[in-house]
């Protein structure tokens, strides 16, 4: 029994020993790892480009990776390759505000075996700030593809496209993550190419500038202090003739 016993313990200490070798994906995640650069916070239904990376088999004979998403949508949602460990894929922001997640599952192939690792990395998709500007065509053809871009305190956020008939203006919508920025007021520039025949309908430029302001607006209620302090200042010197009219009389009728 003991000899059988002994026996048993060799086999699995072989089949431990032998199966990085010739084993099945089991256990594999502790060969390679899978890493996925990009924003943790996006826009509604914005496309953002991140990367993936398969770390710990840079020698391996081929890579590859597989993304689940129940909200948004990734493009290519798979891929393989066996020039690179790394990959490029556009993800697209689901149009609800909130947090969603992106399962992904990084492989590498060494012989016949594959290692894999899977991951989850959670994105926040949140609602944008939306500044809109019209934008007009001077000249006798088309402006298509006409690139337009948004700054806020001097740092790039944006960058949309427009197509303009000529003689004609279109207005272009440019958002922007709010959370970036602190309560108070900001510097916006809005810049078109200045290659095209494209404009600002109310300038006749290229560059646009103004302010906003982020942040909780809280009411202002001067006025109705104002308004409040003159109905109290009318009731007080409507009291004080009534009564000195009533200290005449009550005078009079003691005479």
């Amino acid at each position: 029994m003991k000899r059988y016993i002994s026996f048993l313990i060799a086999i699995l200490i072989a089949i431990a020993i032998l199966s990085p070798i010739y084993g099945t994906s089991s256990g594999a995640e502790t060969r390679v790892k899978t890493v996925l650069e990009g924003p943790k916070e996006v826009l509604l239904g914005e496309k953002y480009t991140y990367t993936i990376k398969i770390e710990g088999a840079e020698n391996a004979d081929k890579w590859g990776y597989k993304i689940e998403m129940k909200d948004g949508s990734a493009d290519p949602s798979n891929a393989s390759s066996t020039e690179s460990n790394v990959f490029k894929v556009n993800i697209t922001a689901p149009s609800v505000e909130g947090d969603f997640k992106i399962t992904i599952n990084g492989t590498a192939d060494i012989g016949n075996y594959t290692y894999w690792n899977k991951i989850n990395y959670t994105i926040t998709a949140v609602k944008p700030y939306i500044i809109k500007a019209d934008v007009y065509n001077s000249g006798s053809v088309e402006a298509k593809n006409v690139s337009v871009s948004l700054y806020i305190d001097g740092k790039f956020q944006y960058k949309t496209s427009v197509d303009v008939a000529p003689q004609k203006k279109e207005t272009v919508e440019l958002k922007f993550n709010p959370h970036k920025f602190s309560d108070g007021v900001h510097d916006v520039k809005i810049v078109i190419d200045p290659k095209s025949n494209l404009t600002f309908s109310d300038g006749g430029k290229t560059e646009m500038t103004m302010q906003i302001y982020l942040g909780e607006m809280h009411e202002d209620h001067t006025g109705t202090w104002i308004a409040l302090a003159i109905l109290f200042g009318a009731g007080a010197v409507y009291s004080l003739i009534s009564y000195r009219k009533k200290k005449k009389r009550m005078k009079r009728r003691k005479w």
